[in-house]
C-alpha cells in the first residue's frame, strides 16, 4: 500500500498550493498535524512565486492499494 499525506494551502495571492508527502506517520490526526501546519503558516515557511501560505484548505491521507489481476 502506498500512503500519502495531501495538504492544500491557500496562498496570499488567491492561488492554492498542494503539498504531497509520501509515507506519513501512522495514526495522524487533526490534533497532531494542526500545530505543524500553523507553524508553517505563521513562519511563512512555504513560498510559491512570491506568495506565502495564509491558511490550510484541506489535509488528508490517501491510501492506495494495487490489486494484481494477472
Amino acid at each position: 500500500m502506498d500512503k500519502k499525506l495531501h495538504i492544500m494551502f491557500a496562498l496570499s495571492d488567491g492561488r492554492s498550493l498542494s503539498v504531497v508527502l509520501k509515507n506519513p506517520k501512522e495514526g495522524l490526526t487533526a490534533e497532531t498535524i494542526k500545530p505543524v501546519i500553523e507553524a508553517f503558516i505563521a513562519g511563512k515557511a512555504l513560498l510559491s512565486k512570491g506568495a506565502y501560505i495564509v491558511s490550510v484548505k484541506s489535509a488528508y491521507v490517501r491510501d492506495q492499494k494495487d490489486t494484481s489481476l494477472l
